[in-house]
């Protein structure tokens, strides 16, 4: 389980006394969890936990507040230590809660997103590159992005022509 608090604690330590142990041992902690296998390198997010003790071999469900409490970790640890990875990890991590917990028909968050085997299992033959790879996610703004497919819309788009609509209400009770 990826666990705030304690990395937290070290953190904290280090803010407080400069004891350089404290440092490695939140850097430590930060680059295994975001680099050893318990970080979704290609939807973002911190799975649950791992089934095994080296963090290979994730549960691949996730949940809103360990990502939420991490993403306040990265981002302190990457200002506080200087380091621009733990900075962009976080960065990551709120794409992630944005466009997987968060609920913009109703104004609100999902508190997890159950995992699929099948869908982790075909994942490499359905994912899309990043934007600017070569038919990677055409970058609309640094936040949205349209399948490559898509490419003959981004003219309209640059010209200020064309709009998406990120979601829509319904009048629907059920909604």
């Amino acid at each position: 389980f990826p666990h705030a608090a304690p990395v937290r604690l070290a953190l904290d330590l280090f803010k407080e006394t400069g004891e350089a142990r404290f440092e490695q041992i939140a850097v430590r902690t930060l680059d295994a969890m975001g680099w050893g296998g318990l970080y979704d390198e290609v939807d973002g997010g911190f799975f649950r936990y791992a089934q095994t003790a080296d963090w290979r071999d994730p549960r691949f469900e996730k949940l809103l507040d360990p990502n939420a409490a991490l993403l306040r970790l990265y981002l302190d640890a990457g200002a506080t230590l200087g380091l621009a990875r733990f900075t962009g990890l976080a960065q990551d991590v709120l794409r992630y809660i944005q466009t997987w917990l968060a609920d913009p028909v109703e104004a609100s968050w999902f508190a997890s997103q159950e995992a699929d085997d099948a869908y982790y299992a075909a994942r490499p033959s359905i994912a899309l590159a990043r934007p600017g790879v070569d038919g990677g996610v055409l970058d609309l703004d640094g936040r949205f992005g349209l399948h490559p497919a898509l490419a003959p819309l981004m003219p309209l788009w640059r010209a200020g022509q064309l709009g998406f609509v990120q979601a829509c209400g319904s009048p629907d009770a059920t909604r």
